[in-house]
Formats: C-alpha cells, structure tokens, sequence
C-alpha cells in the first residue's frame, strides 16, 4: 500500500467545493441522539474553553486548534469515494444546515460547504440520491414526509431534530454563534487518508474498523463481499440490493445481525465452533473460511451470486418465518409457539433446509415440518424438567448435526430424520410440576387451544390463554393449608392427606392442579375452598375450568366426547388422587398435540401452504 496519503484539513477545507461520493463501504447514516448531543456538547464545550482562555489580541492563527479524527477516502478517476467517516461528515453537515436556517446572515458562507450548484441542479458534499429530497427539505426549511423512506433519510430527519434541541439548550447568543461558526470552520480539523485505488481503501478501512469496531459485522460483511466484485456498475447494483433488504429487515423491526447469522448458521458451518464463530464476528469468520479454502468465494462471480442469490433468498425467507413467528395462526402454530419459547435456533434451522429452487408450496412445508419438530422437542423437554443446561446442549446438537444432516435434503428425507430424532427424545411422563410459571401457562394455553377446536367453539385463540390481561393462571387448591391439614387420605383415613405443609404446596404446584380462569374471575375466587369454586368454573368459557364441575356435563354430548377422550372427570372434592388424575389427562392431551405422526400429516397437506 504505497499510494497512501494523509494530510490534516479544516472543516472549510474538508468541505467547500468538494464531492465525496458513498461508496459500498459505508453504512446507513445511523447515528443515534446520544451521539449527536455528545458531538455537540464537545464541540460547543470546547469552542467555550477556548473562548474564555484566548487572548482578544490573538490572531486566529495563534489559537489552539481542536482534532475531531480522521476520514478514509480512495480516488480513483478523481472522484473520492469516502470509506469511512461519513457519520461525521454527515452530523457536521447537519449541524451547519442548522446554523444557516437560525441565522441568516451566515448562510451564504454556510452553503457551499454543504453544496455545489452545476447546471441549475445542488450536488451536495456527501453525495448520494438516495438523500437529495431530505438534504433539500432541510435546506429549504420545508418538510417532507419520510414515513418509507430509507433508513438514513428517516435518521437524517431526527438528528437534525436533535441538532436544533441541542443547540437551543445552550442558548448561544448571535455573537457567540457567529464565533463558533468560524472557530467550527477555521480551527476544527479532520485528518484525510487517501488511498489512491479502492483495494487499497478497503484495506485500510478493513484494519481500522476491525480494530476499532466502529462498523458492525453486518456492514464489515458487505463491504467484504462487494470487494471480491470488481465492475463498480455491479458493486452499485449489489449495494442497493442490500441496503433494501438491511431496510426491510430494521422496517420489521428485526436485527440483520440475527438475519445474518441464521442464513450463514443454516448453510455454512460444519462443525461446532463454526457455530459459536458465527455467534460473534461473522464477517472474520466468512473471510477466514474463504482464505483456508472451505468456502469458495474465489471469483468476481461467486461474490456476486452470494449477495444476488444466498443473501437475498435466505434473508427473505427469514422475514417471512418471523412474520408468521408474530403473527398466530392454527397452520404455523408451531412457529409462533416457538417464538413464544425464544427458541430463535429454529430460523437457522429451518433455513437449512430451503433450496433455491424449491417451490413455495414445498418450502412452506418445509418449514412447517421443522418448526412443528421443534416443538416437539420444546414440549418433551419443558415436560421432563430438562436443566437449562441440557436444553442449550440439545439446542447445539439440533444446529450441529441435525441442521447438517437435513441441510437441503428434500421434504420426506427430512422427516424420516426428524422422526429418528424424536426417538430419542425422553417420552412424556405422567406427572409434571412445572419449574416456572411460563411454562405452565405454556401447556395449558396448548390443551386450551387443542381442546376449544376440537369442540369447534369460537374464536379459540391462543393468544389470549398466553395473555396473563386476557387469563390468569388459576391454583385449583387454595394457598390455604388450614383448610386442608386435617384432612385425612381417603384409602388409609389413619394418615393425613398432606403430612405437612410442605408436602401440600409440592402437590398444588403440579401441573394437574392448574387450570386457566378468565382473568375478571381469579382475583375473586383465589383463596376459596374448592367447593365453592366448582360453581364459577361451570360458568367459564374455558374448557380445562368446567372439566370440573358436573353442572358442565349436562345435555352437551360434544362436551362429553371431548372430556371422555382425554378422561376427564368432575370432582366433588379436590385432592392428591384428583391431581394425578388431571395430570394423566394432560398427559393425554399432550401425546396428542405432540404426535411426531404430524409430521407426515403436514407433509400431504395440500391445501394453500402459503401465507
């Protein structure tokens, strides 16, 4: 890297009569409003320092000078393209469009750092399109409606916002304005390191951003994947398509970091620390695979179908499995219970299996099949009390050797897989107290919705059986051991129900003894004895409260097939025998929502599959 320069310049000098074009280097404008205030809260604090210290007889020359870092730009054809730096450039810009619209008789000195005039047209300093409607609002003190705008444009608007808040809160009087404005031009400086070709920009910029990490890995990941394309029409094109998709992800309000790391997750690791390198600076991790050989980006063209086709297949299909993961609906229930669970491997997951050239019908298939696996392992899991240790454990082995085994299989050697897979899962047990609140209300809201549609009720919805403002969960047994420490066991009535009050709080805490209540009825009902409970569960719409009052049962057949499919019986009273009965039930119910035979069922679905 020898045609390397490097010289320090005022903001006049940075900025009058000069273009910097954003290359595919540099990221969205994203600065945040803490990151604004701090600019100019050191800027302003610094300009008021030098103030108060200065002599009045010095010339401007003699006065101190204030650093404000360095920009990168390479030029090539001599058009300089700026690497790095522009959130800088881009903050100063803004903050001199302030100072020309607060006091006109600066702005004629003002505007020409911030543009150019060439036929009739602006040409700003920091030129991109994509900006010149909101540069030119804000230049005309007009507004502009920038609801789908990209995301620069959005965070141009709201700095500037934050510029002008700053800059009243520290109410500078016109003299003292009129100062800083020439102080900011004259004594504030930038250090340029021009690199006089692009690979040579890149490389700067690649050393300094991985030392410094003031890109993220997604956007040091594009700039390494546009720097193998070497025909800039392409490296253009390339960068647009990725910054739309980079938008639509933030517009979903998702990270691309996490969008990012289940496309190369799903397609790319092949072994353990494959996985957890991709969990952190997977930019590094790409690069160093493709140094040693194990991924072939080699030519122009590898580079450019990684971006055209991996990228944009993968990304999109990770927004459509995060939309149905927010969105419930009966068909992709499984997805969005697994959202519910924060199991967020499964996008990596199923993105394994997709291929480019499956159908939409086979790919949601595909990820319907993964996701109802997933959950079948979620549901074993919380049922048998696994650690969370042994979750995270079997978490690793779904994404190391299952992803891998079934990465671009088609549908039916995917579910003959998965299905071996089950199998080694520990079956569900009888009994289960759960080990927190959520994964109890997690089971019932399952039972709850499985029930209520196969009694065909309407509007079952499992959105409200997870809404604690919808439904609450509900003890069956009071937290009153008075009303059951002398009670004696029904079989031995020698011996107590509850030898102490120990016993009794493990025994109301298992799962067979919660139902879901409406959540106007728990609050009045919570600490009364089971007798006088019965009465309000008849009266619920939830089906796992009535199971247990007798007044339920009448004249309702379909009722009664439902409850005598899964065994369920009123009680009169509600004690140990109860709850294991209950528990058997449940085990029931869940055998049945969690059948692997669904996997198969999905499979020869073939009823509209997409969204």
């Amino acid at each position: 890297m020898e045609n390397i320069e490097a010289k320090s310049l005022n903001i006049k000098q940075l900025l009058k009569d000069r273009q910097y074009v954003l290359g595919y280097f540099q990221r969205e404008y994203n600065w945040e409003k803490e990151h604004i205030e701090d600019l100019i809260n050191d800027l302003i604090g610094e300009f008021n320092s030098q103030r108060a210290t200065n002599n009045s007889q010095n010339t401007s020359d003699e006065k101190p000078f204030y650093f404000l870092g360095s920009i990168i730009i390479s030029e090539e054809n001599n058009t300089p393209n700026l690497i790095d730096g522009q959130q800088r450039l881009t903050s100063l810009s803004l903050i001199l469009i302030y100072i020309a619209r607060a006091y006109k008789e600066l702005k004629e000195k003002i505007m020409p750092l911030i543009y150019t005039e060439k036929n009739g047209e602006r040409v700003y300093t920091i030129y991109d399109l994509d900006r010149a409607e909101i540069m030119n609002a804000l230049c005309d003190s007009k507004e502009l409606n920038t609801d789908d705008s990209l995301i620069s444009v959005k965070n141009i608007e709201m700095r500037f916002d934050d510029v002008e808040n700053c800059f009243l809160e520290h109410e500078l009087s016109n003299t003292a304005m009129v100062e800083f404005f020439d102080w900011l031009t004259e004594r504030v400086y930038i250090a340029e390191v021009k690199a006089l070709s692009a690979s040579d920009g890149y490389k700067i910029f690649e050393a300094a951003n991985d030392r410094g990490l003031s890109l993220t890995p997604v956007e040091m990941l594009k700039s390494y994947l546009l720097s193998g394309v070497e025909d800039s029409k392409e490296q253009n094109r390339l960068d647009e398509l990725w910054k739309k998709r980079i938008d639509q992800i933030a517009n979903a309000n998702e990270y691309s970091s996490d969008a990012i790391k289940a496309w190369l997750r799903a397609t790319l690791t092949s072994t353990a620390a494959d996985f957890d390198n991709i969990g952190g600076e997977f930019h590094r991790w790409l690069r160093s695979k493709v140094k040693n050989g194990s991924i072939n980006l080699n030519a122009p063209k590898d580079f450019i179908n990684f971006i055209e086709e991996d990228f944009e297949f993968y990304t999109r299909w990770y927004l459509e499995i995060k939309k149905i993961a927010k969105n419930y609906s009966k068909k992709y229930e499984a997805v969005f219970c697994n959202q519910q669970n924060t199991f967020t491997l499964q996008y990596p997951l199923i993105l394994s299996t997709l291929n480019k050239d499956d159908d939409e019908i086979t790919i949601w298939k595909k990820i319907n099949v993964v996701a109802n696996f997933i959950d079948i392992y979620i549901a074993r899991n919380l049922w048998n009390r696994a650690s969370g240790r042994n979750r995270q454990s079997v978490a690793k082995k779904l994404m190391n050797e299952i992803a891998i085994s079934i990465r671009g299989k088609d549908l039916q050697k995917i579910i003959d897989h998965l299905i071996k897979e089950i199998e080694k899962f520990e079956k569900f047990r009888n009994s289960i107290a759960p080990k927190n609140v959520k994964d109890c209300r997690y089971f019932l809201a399952r039972f709850s919705t499985h029930l209520d549609e196969e009694l065909e009720w309407s509007n079952p919805s499992l959105e409200n059986y997870y809404n604690p403002k919808k439904c609450t969960l509900e003890h069956i047994m009071p937290n009153k051991y008075e009303y059951y420490k002398d009670v004696h066991n029904k079989e031995d009535p020698k011996k107590r129900e509850f030898e102490d009050e120990e016993e009794f709080k493990q025994e109301r805490n298992k799962l067979g003894a919660f139902v879901l209540l409406e959540a106007s009825n728990n609050t009045s009902i919570n600490k009364a004895p089971y007798e006088k409970k019965i009465d309000v569960y008849a009266t619920q719409n939830l089906i796992l409260a009535k199971t247990l009052a007798k007044a339920s049962y009448a004249s309702n057949p379909a009722f009664e097939k439902i409850v005598n499919q899964y065994n369920f019986k009123p009680f009169s009273e509600f004690l140990k025998e109860e709850i294991k009965d209950r528990e058997k039930s449940y085990s029931r119910l869940a055998k049945e929502i969690w059948d692997p035979e669904k996997l198969k069922e999905i499979a020869n679905d073939n009823s509209d599959d997409e969204e």
